[in-house]
């Protein structure tokens, strides 16, 4: 008999933190925007608002999961998971 093996696949973000001379993180907060039961999509012009203030949002598109300047670079849209202030 054969047996088919598989692995569970693990997907994972990894997150550098920048420190100031003081010693603080650069991250303040992060917010949650899409949950289980109420997910945001957002177009390219719609990402701009996470673009123009301090804070970066983090995109899930079709390409993969990416920050929302780089979909905005790439003219993708897709579901706001969270913001990075």
């Amino acid at each position: 008999m054969n047996q088919l093996k598989t692995k569970k696949l693990k997907q994972a973000i990894l997150i550098t933190l920048n420190y100031s001379q003081d010693g603080e993180c650069s991250i303040r907060g992060i917010k949650i925007i899409s949950k289980p039961s109420l997910k945001v999509n957002s177009d390219k012009n719609g990402l701009m608002k996470y673009v123009k203030r301090f804070s970066c949002a983090i995109v899930s598109t079709s390409q993969g999961i990416m920050s929302s300047k780089e979909a905005i670079e790439r003219n993708l849209g897709g579901e706001v998971l969270c913001e990075v202030f």
